[in-house]
């Protein structure tokens, strides 16, 4: 087994900052302070392949909310087409007009999308 594939097991069952802490001790215990310069190199070589864990952890997080969130508004999406009156997502946003008059009047021609008055239904 290589030496990162190690790494990911342990930090599947410890974390990864454990893992790490882990990794130092056992260094640490194996190469004596005769040795510095092979001390730095293992230390750096750890330190490199736990920042690969890491970005390999946050890419699979980053995945992970990506598909909840699809999920969750196809689920959202479901719900509304069974049962429209619920109101589950919300009423739709109000799209700005391209109008150069006050701001009052885009408020209110927009207030008239969502909110129909009496008179035209």
């Amino acid at each position: 087994m290589v030496l990162w594939e190690i790494t990911l097991g342990t930090a599947y069952f410890l974390g990864l900052k454990r893992t790490y802490k882990l990794a130092l001790r056992i260094q640490r215990r194996l190469i004596s302070r005769k040795y510095p310069r092979i001390r730095q190199f293992a230390q750096r070589r750890t330190r490199a392949i736990f920042d690969v864990a890491l970005k390999v952890h946050l890419n699979i997080q980053q995945r992970d909310i990506e598909v909840g969130r699809h999920l969750g508004n196809r689920i959202l999406r479901w719900l509304d087409r069974m049962k429209p009156s619920a109101q589950i997502r919300g009423p739709l946003p109000v799209k700005p007009t391209n109008d150069t008059g006050s701001n009052t009047n885009a408020t209110k021609a927009g207030d008239q999308q969502h909110f129909p008055s009496e008179s035209s239904e």
